[in-house]
């Protein structure tokens, strides 16, 4: 199980395997592919951006005996909601097809990749040989439309996607006593 880095390693996997995939075509240099937020992407030509965290639907609610002989809660179970975009700084002749290939080779990076397992796993994921799944997330127009809700930024292609079950570790438990004794009667 993961501990609190649980996230920020979920995020650093997934940019790295755009790096290894996407340099140095279409994207030059590795550097221009990171973690953002798309009203301030700096120098990135493509980023992805966290904007939610939800509950995992394969939540557990199973507690875990310890070795103390007390009972641990069950991790936090939870789904990154990340927005994928690109910028270019090609001219304006060339900078939206630019921009719709870098989208393009990112898309099917994160398709072909959709199960990340081993070494391709980064920080606590890799040391709990954990699996981090990628998925697109289909979302009507107005749905996309409320994520995009950068005060001066105009509205640009992105598409959103999920990564996870991401499950962080809790430090809460509860102690318990070993039965020692029981009494019963039986009536008949």
């Amino acid at each position: 199980m993961g501990n609190t880095n649980a996230i920020s390693d979920a995020g650093l996997t997934l940019i790295e395997l755009l790096r290894e995939k996407m340099v140095p075509d279409p994207i030059v240099q590795p550097e221009y592919i990171g973690l953002g937020t798309p009203a301030d992407p700096g120098d990135l030509n493509l980023l992805l951006f966290l904007y939610n965290v939800t509950d995992s639907e394969s939540r557990s609610n199973e507690m875990i005996a310890d070795a103390r002989g007390s009972l641990q809660y069950p991790p936090l179970e939870i789904n990154l909601h990340f927005l994928l975009t690109a910028f270019s700084s090609a001219d304006a002749k060339s900078k939206m097809l630019d921009e719709h290939r870098m989208m393009g080779k990112a898309m099917q990076v994160l398709y072909d990749h959709s199960a990340i397992r081993g070494a391709a796993l980064k920080g606590t994921l890799l040391q709990n040989n954990e699996e981090l799944r990628v998925r697109k997330e289909d979302m009507p127009m107005e749905g996309l439309q409320n994520i995009w809700n950068f005060s001066d930024t105009p509205f640009r292609l992105f598409v959103p996607y999920i990564a996870g079950p991401i499950r962080i570790e809790s430090t809460r438990t509860k102690a318990v006593k070993r039965v020692t004794r029981t009494d019963f009667t039986v009536q008949g």
